[in-house]
């Protein structure tokens, strides 16, 4: 088993099958003390964090395939909080951050207060960023990407309506729970088999803001409701 990648909330190895298997870890990210899924630092390990980042993940992945979209979601292992997933290349050199946005939060609203209001509604804006070593490049276009020889226009205009139909999916199953989703953040890549575009990474609280009235949730808080 070769490591491939040691990031904040997972770790990312290549099994001898050939496929990925995604080791998650207890600890969760957040800014003076706080839980935050967008920050850039780890906050604390959670006991328990890394099954139900996991347990969320499988849900989703699940759940998607059921409707016919395309995942590289194989298998999951409780008792080593793994994900076993389909091998796949991503975009650009790091990979590539595709955010949909319902509500104005965060580093989206710091960017542009000057338009928007705390919390104010943002009808599914969609961006896509290059992800890099220090996580602060700015939102790219699909005319930029293709330049760049990135991706083509085409699969561009794919990825954006599949993050929007997928967030709006996920968005409903929250609601169900009395939870409100103010942004998510996907990564898509190519199947290193059939050259398809597939939902990779994880989909769990490390990758979206869900509140609770005014009170963000974190991992363990999102399973226990969601799953138990």
């Amino acid at each position: 088993m070769e490591l491939l990648y040691a990031g904040k909330t997972k770790n990312v190895y290549r099994l001898d099958s050939g496929a990925l298997q995604l080791q998650f870890k207890d600890d969760v990210t957040g800014t003076e003390g706080v839980f935050d899924p967008a920050a850039k630092s780890v906050l604390k390990k959670i006991p328990g964090a890394a099954l139900s980042s996991l347990n969320l993940s499988a849900y989703y992945f699940k759940k998607l395939n059921a409707i016919d979209v395309p995942t590289h979601f194989i298998s999951k292992d409780e008792e080593q909080a793994t994900l076993t997933v389909k091998d796949t290349k991503s975009f650009g050199t790091n990979g590539l951050d595709v955010i949909v946005r319902f509500r104005a939060i965060g580093t989206f609203e710091e960017r542009y207060n000057d338009f928007v209001e705390h919390g104010e509604e943002l009808d599914s804006l969609t961006e896509m960023v290059l992800k890099d070593a220090f996580e602060e490049r700015p939102p790219i276009d699909g005319d930029t990407m293709e330049a760049l020889h990135i991706m083509s226009k085409k699969d561009y205009v794919y990825i954006r309506q599949q993050a929007q139909d997928i967030a709006e999916f996920i968005r409903m199953d929250l609601a169900k729970k009395g939870l409100e989703l103010y942004d998510i953040k996907f990564e898509f890549g190519r199947d290193t088999t059939t050259n398809d575009i597939l939902l990779i990474n994880e989909i769990s609280a490390n990758s979206m803001h869900v509140y609770d009235g005014n009170s963000l949730i974190n991992p363990i808080q999102l399973e226990k409701i969601l799953l138990k």
